[in-house]
C-alpha cells in the first residue's frame, strides 16, 4: 500500500514551475564554472599540502619499486 502510494508519487514529474527561479541557476546568483573549478582545485592542493609527507613519501616507495623491478627481475629477450 505504502510502496504503490510512493511509486505513484515518484512517477510523476517534477513541476518547475513551483521552484523558487533562483533554486539552480549558474549565472545570476550561483557560482560559474570557472569559479567552482578553482575553488575545487584551491582545496585540494590545500589538502595536498596537509598531507605533503604522504604524498612524498608514497612517491619514494613507488620509485624504489620501480628500480628494484626494473633491476632485478628478469626479462626475456628474444636474441634472433
Amino acid at each position: 500500500m505504502l510502496a504503490a502510494k510512493q511509486g505513484q508519487e515518484l512517477s510523476t514529474p517534477f513541476d518547475k514551475r513551483k521552484s523558487h527561479p533562483a533554486a539552480s541557476t549558474p549565472s545570476e546568483y550561483g557560482v560559474s564554472k570557472k569559479e567552482l573549478l578553482k575553488a575545487c582545485f584551491s582545496r585540494e592542493w590545500l589538502l595536498m599540502k596537509r598531507n605533503s609527507f604522504v604524498y612524498i613519501f608514497k612517491m619514494m616507495q613507488l620509485i624504489v619499486v620501480a628500480f628494484i623491478a626494473n633491476d632485478y627481475l628478469p626479462t626475456h629477450r628474444d636474441e634472433t
